[in-house]
């Protein structure tokens, strides 16, 4: 399914929901209702994107796109932090 800002909206059940437009891109839903865009590509980990009432489905998308194409290029954003 295509993620956009009003299935956000309607989802209340905790979980992760992909979008069939980029691959990697989601929509998680947290117990506390809680909910954000992220991008995770393994093993490259994962990148939260912003909240849904801070940043539009179509904007989160655009960035979740640009990072996929970093990591194919060879730059990965999303590197594990060590520490």
């Amino acid at each position: 399914m295509k993620l956009t800002k009003a299935f956000a909206a309607r989802q209340n059940k905790p979980g992760i929901y992909r979008d069939d437009k980029v691959k990697g891109f989601c929509l998680r839903v947290y117990p506390s209702k809680n909910k954000c865009w992220f991008f995770k590509q393994n093993p490259h980990g994962a990148f939260v994107i912003g909240k849904i009432d801070e940043i539009s489905a179509e904007k989160a998308r655009s960035i979740a796109a640009d990072v996929k194409e970093q990591i194919r290029a060879g730059s990965s954003p999303l590197k594990k932090k060590s520490g």
